[in-house]
């Protein structure tokens, strides 16, 4: 009888565990760029580039930097198309405490700056939380290369960069304890039924 509380209880438990929440984020730049990608050239372009992480990840690497790495992230050119960046994303505050905060984005595979943003509201930034839109009319000429589904991006201008970041709903993503846990459950109920039968 005894067993059969301890299977029981382990069994409850099991099925009470909960998953844990990812925090997505969305960093969102538009821009108008000129540059390469593969054998394409492009100029003059409505250019998007939208990485996807994940808030947990945001992580200072040094007092003054904080970065958050890529899930994924993809770049959409007018007149190209639209191409997935085959290695990480960083997304870097740089000065976070000011008085100059500039928003790096930088391709981990060459450690290639892509993009640069230099605005007052990004004191103080934490890249976890929902920003923007931040406008800056100055070009940047980021001359940074990355590897993507289109090609190699090189020789990349931006002008007119908008910076949004979102939040998305927290998608449950279920931990490894949580999924042993669930199982154990399950086993616990299964071996109650078969003995019960017996």
């Amino acid at each position: 009888m005894r067993t059969h509380s301890v299977v029981a209880v382990i069994a409850l438990v099991g099925l009470s565990a909960t998953a844990a929440v990812a925090s997505p984020i969305t960093y969102a730049f538009t821009a108008t760029g000129r540059g390469n990608i593969g054998a394409i050239g492009f100029s003059q372009a409505a250019v998007v580039i939208a990485v996807q992480a994940d808030t947990d990840n945001c992580h200072l690497v040094d007092p003054w930097t904080l970065v958050n790495d890529s899930t994924s992230a993809t770049i959409s050119i007018s007149g190209v198309g639209v191409a997935q960046f085959l290695s990480t994303i960083e997304v870097q505050v740089w000065g976070i405490s000011g008085p100059m905060v500039i928003l790096h984005l930088i391709a981990l595979d060459d450690r290639q700056l892509l993009l640069a943003i230099d605005h007052p509201a990004l004191v103080g930034y934490d890249l976890r939380s929902p920003l923007g839109p931040i406008f800056d009319s100055i070009p940047v000429t980021a001359g940074g290369a990355a590897s993507t589904t289109l090609g190699r991006l090189t020789g990349a201008w931006f002008e007119n960069i908008t910076f949004v970041a979102t939040t998305g709903a927290g998608a449950e993503v279920p931990e490894p304890a949580t999924l042993l846990l669930l199982g154990t459950g399950l086993a616990g109920l299964v071996r109650v039924a078969r003995r019960r039968r017996q």
